[in-house]
């Protein structure tokens, strides 16, 4: 998936940056794109991830005996917390 960035450049930086992309037969946007592809690293998909996912199955629910305890377990099908 694509994303409209928009790049405040000094008027010289982006002069020389259009040369360079079509001496390389692409777009400034192909420029910029492989540049900063190159300056950040492969693709993370744990850094990626959402919340939800990064985290499922980590955290236990707490051993308490108190009936709000017990409601939620019973309402979110949840294992005993004994």
């Amino acid at each position: 998936m694509k994303a409209k960035v928009t790049l405040t450049l000094e008027e010289g930086v982006a002069h020389r940056a259009k040369i360079l992309a079509r001496r390389r037969g692409m777009s400034l946007s192909g420029l910029v794109d492989l540049l900063l592809s190159r300056e950040t690293g492969p693709n993370d998909p744990a850094r990626e991830a959402s919340f939800s996912r990064r985290w499922a199955g980590k955290f236990r629910p707490a051993v308490k005996r108190e009936t709000r305890y017990e409601r939620l377990e019973r309402k979110y099908d949840l294992p005993d917390g004994d």
